[in-house]
């Protein structure tokens, strides 16, 4: 009987043991709003990350003073610190057992070498923004993965720089201005897949990494031109603007993605998606996008990729509304809601996705006609809501959009910020005299980046 509770003793601790080394568990931000409130995600990675983080596809490129560090469990969640001196202590094993102090009532943790230490969670070290990015890219892969298995095998190594400094930012752009691009995040092909994310103020204290929208956003990006790599040079407008709207509805699937956060939004909304939200706000703080507010059809639309990507981002959101109220009703009230709002935009992206892939995306037409050929999808709903942004998916002559001429002076080597863009100057030009052809593209380089 002893032999069997002692095997069985050693089984558990070897499974434990086993499962910490080949597993690694992290915090990401929760959300814009939640950045400054406190609330985090807890990912568990099923395979070992390196210090850094670094993993075999994702790699997290910043100072040394940045690079995040593992526990002596492997996992990137709590550490222990120095209470003399105030430093991380990553060898020290973390279990240690309370010890009396000689002298004193308190328990004090001790190390193996008698040092007083204390537990710092990874959310109050300086490196934790590394960690968080890393976490989110990788859980903004993951989801695609699961519904495209190959995609994995298609993409390469990713780069990822949280924290884009002046010296980096003159190693990988050399003749660049550093402060042109304050308050930016990009994604750029041509160096072998890097994402950039750059401070949001002068003092370089807060960086648009910590934007889990921001961060999807630009994973979305590169997810996209794996894809769809022939998209990347088109000279079409809504091409170019459908590169954006595809990174915002990656932002809203990563958002639902998570237990904690789909339940936030169905107590925020009042179970009504289409009511605005944190969910609808892309980028908040960054950019101030709402995929629930409606589109003022009045004014001309802009050519420029960031504006114009907001009639079809409200197109998408609108249908993904719609069909969370028909899924419910379709459920019942004895239904939890957080699992049918979780089969909705499980269906929902996956039919978004072989749209993505099987369309001709010369225009939005082109991706609405696609997404109402989605047999898991009601087609009604992508047509009522297409209609609503002035997309018409029944017309063939709706294929071109009228466009402002863009400001040839606001490109640059890496393509558009993440804050508005000088409006166009008013020419006075009659409707009717208005350019139906895409903008003028940079000569520089421009069509190999992706700015938020």
């Amino acid at each position: 009987m002893k032999k069997i509770i002692l095997f069985n003793l050693i089984s558990l601790f070897y499974l434990n043991f086993s499962t910490s080394a080949m597993t690694t568990d992290l915090l990401i931000r929760a959300q814009d709003d939640e950045t400054e409130g406190g609330q985090r995600l807890r990912i568990r990675i099923p395979k070992p990350i390196q210090d850094g983080p670094k993993g075999d596809d994702i790699e997290v490129v910043t100072s040394n003073r940045e690079k995040a560090i593992k526990d002596n469990d492997g996992n990137f969640m709590l550490y222990s610190v120095d209470a003399g001196t105030n430093t991380l202590i990553p060898e020290i094993n973390s279990r240690s057992l309370p010890r009396r102090s000689p002298g004193k009532s308190e328990i004090v943790i001790v190390d193996k070498m008698r040092r007083n230490v204390t537990h710092l969670r990874v959310t109050d070290t300086y490196f934790f923004d590394s960690v968080s990015t890393f976490g989110t890219v990788w859980s903004v892969l993951n989801m695609y993965e699961i519904d495209i298995p190959e995609l994995k095998k298609a993409r390469g190594k990713i780069r990822v720089y949280p924290h884009m400094t002046p010296s980096l930012f003159s190693e990988l752009y050399p003749g660049e201005k550093y402060e042109k691009y304050r308050s930016n995040a990009f994604y750029d092909n041509s160096r072998g897949h890097v994402l950039c994310f750059f401070p949001v103020d002068a003092k370089g204290s807060r960086y648009t990494s910590q934007s889990f929208d921001v961060v999807a956003h630009e994973t979305g990006h590169y997810i996209l031109h794996v894809l769809r790599p022939d998209l990347w040079q088109s000279a079409s407008s809504d091409v170019r603007a459908f590169h954006e709207t595809f990174g915002d509805v990656t932002a809203l699937f990563s958002v639902l993605s998570f237990a904690p956060l789909r339940q936030k939004v169905l107590e925020e909304t009042g179970e009504n998606l289409h009511k605005a939200s944190f969910l609808s706000v892309i980028g908040e703080k960054i950019v101030d996008r709402d995929a629930a507010r409606c589109t003022d059809l009045s004014a001309l639309p802009s050519c420029e990729e960031h504006d114009l990507s907001e009639r079809l981002t409200r197109a998408l959101y609108g249908t993904l509304a719609d069909f969370f109220d028909i899924t419910r009703g379709l459920h019942g009230r004895s239904a939890g809601l957080d699992l049918v709002l979780k089969e909705t935009v499980d269906t929902f992206r996956k039919s978004f996705l072989s749209a993505t892939r099987s369309s001709k995306l010369t225009s939005f037409v082109d991706f609405g006609r696609s997404l109402m050929g989605e047999r898991n999808l009601p087609q009604h709903l992508v047509l009522i809501n297409f209609s609503r942004q002035q997309i018409d998916l029944t017309n063939p002559l709706s294929l071109q959009q009228i466009c402002l001429k863009e400001d040839e002076d606001q490109s640059t080597l890496l393509k558009c910020s993440t804050g508005r863009l000088p409006k166009p100057v008013d020419l006075g030009l009659r409707f009717s005299h208005l350019s139906l052809s895409g903008s003028p593209r940079s000569s520089s380089g421009a069509k190999s980046s992706r700015w938020y």
